[in-house]
């Protein structure tokens, strides 16, 4: 019985010890947290927060969609591709988190700029008036989205390994690009 209470009694003080360490985790992760919010200046920076009235998006690309030459030289593809593009990627593109997010159209052409023009983040950041880490996830999902939409579309695998030039040979038809070559 001794040796049972005992035993009862170390247990019981390893768990408190146990519960103690628990206890100092909780609190450093507490205190991390409180000091991350803390260091930040502003939970939207000023010019950030004007994004809808003279972002990029609202003022210069709505009238580049007027003009397609101009659509041309800023994206390097006409506003129809765009369009089908945009048509596309709409599923996996849509956010429904808040009113105020950021839209298909806007996410798209952000990443096929970027893609395009190869400027970097913090500038089309500045441009588009979001922060530079919201950039960087925006193009990394949309990149995503593009390449898993697009895949099984245009770069079917083939179902019987060929070389483009036995291909021709044997009558197989390459699609590349969406349109079939024989």
């Amino acid at each position: 019985m001794n040796d049972t209470k005992t035993k009862l009694a170390h247990v019981l003080q390893l768990l408190n010890e146990v519960l103690m360490d628990l206890n100092n985790v909780l609190k450093f992760c507490s205190d991390i947290k409180s000091k991350k919010w803390e260091s930040r200046q502003w939970f939207v920076r000023p010019i950030n927060s004007t994004r809808i009235e003279k972002g990029l998006f609202s003022t210069a690309f709505q009238e580049m969609k007027e003009d397609p030459d101009l659509f041309f030289q800023y994206s390097r593809m006409d506003l129809e591709t765009f369009t089908y593009l945009k048509h596309l990627l709409e599923k996996s593109l849509r956010k429904r988190k808040r009113v105020d997010v950021i839209s298909v159209e806007e996410r798209l052409i952000l990443t096929i700029r970027y893609l395009a023009s190869g400027d970097e983040i913090i500038s089309l950041a500045i441009q588009h008036r979001i922060g530079e880490s919201t950039a960087r996830q925006i193009v990394y999902n949309t990149c995503s989205a593009i390449y898993n939409t697009l895949f099984p579309i245009y770069l079917r695998l083939p179902v019987q390994q060929v070389s483009g030039h036995d291909a021709s040979a044997q009558g197989y038809r390459l699609e590349l690009g969406g349109r079939v070559s024989s």
